[in-house]
């Protein structure tokens, strides 16, 4: 659902992209995407051993290691969404630059928006990260459900934006809205798991 819910958005977001996007700037930020994606292989797969190691630990039922799993594993993920964050940032400001940009005001725009979805990019990492412990937790039904609804907001979100004039800062901050509210469920929804499983979260593992 959500591979179909992705496919179907391309082919709608794509042409409201060159509709109210100019093309220099839209190629310039697709040229950008370059560094965002480079930035997202500084996964080094938490999340996929953070999800074998909680369903490992919650099949056995040993809630006390499922919480050490978890508190360990955030942890973790944290320190490294937080230096990508931190590297995002700083290549903020030299990304025009690398991508040709000539124009101030363009470069203004690139910037910022770079910056913009830097910060989406590490929210997005650390959700992963929620999603898998979810996933490990036996809800892969919740954790699917956040990411299909995410996806539809955002990206409607980042219409409304495109049709207000936002230009390719819309594609940025829906983003970094994307990152945010997809965090913000996941970890509502595992906090409330936790409660009803009684599993508190810890640092020793």
């Amino acid at each position: 659902a959500s591979l179909a819910t992705a496919t179907a958005t391309g082919f709608i977001m794509v042409p409201l992209y060159l509709a109210y996007i100019p093309a220099d700037i839209y190629g310039f930020w697709l040229a950008a995407g370059y560094f965002l994606v480079l930035m997202t292989t500084c996964d080094p797969g938490l999340a996929v051993v953070l999800q074998q190691k909680v369903a490992a630990a919650y099949g056995q039922r040993n809630m006390a290691l499922v919480g050490a799993h978890i508190g360990s594993g955030l942890f973790l993920s944290a320190i490294v969404c937080s230096l990508v964050l931190l590297a995002g940032v700083t290549l903020a400001s030299w990304v025009p630059s690398l991508v040709g940009v000539t124009s101030p005001d363009a470069a203004r725009i690139l910037s910022l928006s770079f910056s913009f979805a830097i910060g989406g990019t590490a929210l997005a990492l650390f959700s992963f990260s929620i999603s898998a412990i979810n996933q490990g937790l036996q809800s892969s039904w919740a954790a699917s459900g956040v990411v299909l609804l995410v996806n539809v907001v955002s990206s409607a979100l980042t219409a409304v934006m495109l049709i207000k004039g936002l230009g390719v800062q819309a594609i940025a901050i829906g983003t970094m809205v994307a990152g945010g509210a997809s965090t913000l469920a996941q970890a509502t929804y595992l906090i409330l798991r936790l409660r009803v499983e009684r599993c508190p979260i810890s640092l020793s593992n």
